[in-house]
């Protein structure tokens, strides 16, 4: 907003100044000055209580209320997964916080209190400042609204995110992993019988759970209650006899391990993206995997969906560079995979997208194991991928664009510290032209 000094000279001809500003259709004035200097703090001092809201008419609400108008604005613009995220941290934390409060009640020393009780449950830093994310989006919505004169979070000491250390495979591990990953359908189908052959060999009361769960296909609830245990417990005898075996079977048979976790290390795709990947993204003669769509599970209006829905960004859209040799195991995965109602790369026998955490649970953490490596997450998985890249001396703006990173930033911030170590053979090679070039002249 602009303002404007103007001046008058008064009857005895003495000059006059004052400060000016228009507040909506209203124009408003200060005081008559004798000095322009006075006139112009009058400005300054009028338009800084413009902009922080000292001067606007309040219009006091509930935060229930806002929430609800802030929700009705968003909703036609995010996400499933982002909405779903938003839905979760407004249900679980805010409302049942500040849904009884009005807006202006809420202030820098109750947004304290919420956190440091927030700390006390046990939250993990970074789930704690994903929820004060969304509670700032209510507040500066508000402030725009002028249902506050400005935002209380802005006081608030924030819990702080230390960087995560970033892991990934070294080249032989990377080889002993993908060594121990069955490579085609018939080889996977051949180390479930090996899994049944040795169930007998189990001791009970692992056997009997086993055997329920994955030879006659009960469900968890259900072998609860016909041995009268709790659900926690069967789960942990589960979990139990997996570490036993270092290998129990997903359900959803699912026979594509080795193609899957190799195209997440030959191209750095995200877990949603490569869920959702369609043979339709795939293009064989320039050699390159669009990536276009990623595949999230959650609740929609209280049920469990699967949706297709846009990656994680602008800059997520892309188009990898993929080799011949990736390409030829796609087209034998092609071949021997069973037919997707979508279209979909990877699916279960029956065509339906595949659950992330029973990949997780029966194929990638299995694998790791038998090959003798330590845990890592699958997305340790890309920065493998990204590591190959810096290694093989690629530039920093492809490594960025095959990532799909939004900025270079991001690149340089996360594997920065990856490229620091060839900065001395760097300074080497500088040093030579430099000096070598100078003695020459000489």
């Amino acid at each position: 907003m602009k303002g404007y000094v103007e001046g008058r000279r008064t009857r005895e001809g003495e000059k006059r100044w004052r400060a000016g500003w228009r507040i909506g259709p209203r124009p408003a004035h200060g005081p008559w000055r004798n000095k322009r200097f006075k006139a112009e703090a009058d400005l300054r001092q009028a338009l800084h209580e413009i902009d922080s809201g000292q001067n606007w008419s309040i219009q006091r609400v509930s935060y229930r209320a806002v929430l609800e108008k802030w929700m009705e604005l968003k909703r036609p613009n995010l996400k499933p997964s982002t909405l779903n995220d938003y839905q979760s941290a407004i249900d679980r934390y805010l409302l049942p916080r500040f849904g009884h409060y009005q807006l202006d009640q809420i202030s820098p020393a109750l947004l304290e209190d919420f956190i440091a009780d927030l700390r006390n449950t046990g939250l993990k830093a970074k789930t704690i400042v994903e929820i004060l994310r969304v509670l700032n989006q209510h507040f500066r919505y508000a402030v725009r609204r002028h249902h506050i004169r400005y935002n209380p979070l802005t006081d608030v000491e924030k819990p702080r995110l230390d960087k995560p250390e970033i892991d990934f495979l070294r080249v032989e591990e990377i080889r002993k992993f993908v060594a121990t990953l069955p490579r085609d359908w018939k080889t996977s189908e051949q180390l479930q019988k090996s899994f049944f052959n040795r169930i007998p060999k189990l001791p009970e009361p692992l056997r009997g759970v086993v055997i329920r769960y994955y030879v006659q296909n009960q469900k968890v609830e259900r072998i609860a209650r016909d041995l009268s245990l709790a659900e926690g417990t069967v789960k942990s005898r589960l979990h139990r006899a997996r570490q036993v075996l270092q290998f129990l079977p997903s359900r959803n048979d699912f026979h594509g391990d080795y193609i899957f976790f190799l195209i997440a290390i030959l191209s750095g795709m995200r877990l949603g993206e490569l869920l959702g990947l369609q043979w339709n993204d795939i293009d064989w003669e320039t050699k390159k995997i669009r990536v276009r769509r990623a595949l999230w599970r959650g609740k929609i209006n209280g049920k469990w969906q699967w949706v297709l829905q846009r990656p994680k960004s602008k800059a997520a859209l892309r188009d990898l560079d993929v080799s011949e040799d990736l390409l030829q195991e796609l087209r034998k995965h092609r071949l021997a995979c069973p037919k997707s109602h979508n279209e979909l790369v990877f699916c279960t026998q029956a065509g339906e997208p595949l659950e992330a955490r029973s990949l997780m649970r029966w194929h990638f953490e299995p694998a790791l194991k038998r090959a003798g490596l330590r845990k890592i997450r699958f997305h340790d998985l890309r920065h493998t991928y990204a590591s190959l890249l810096i290694a093989q001396k690629e530039s920093p703006k492809y490594i960025q664009t095959q990532l799909g990173h939004a900025s270079i930033k991001t690149t340089f911030d996360t594997y920065g510290h990856l490229m620091e170590e060839t900065n001395p053979v760097a300074a080497a090679r500088l040093s030579a032209v430099v000096l070598n070039g100078s003695a020459k002249s000489r």
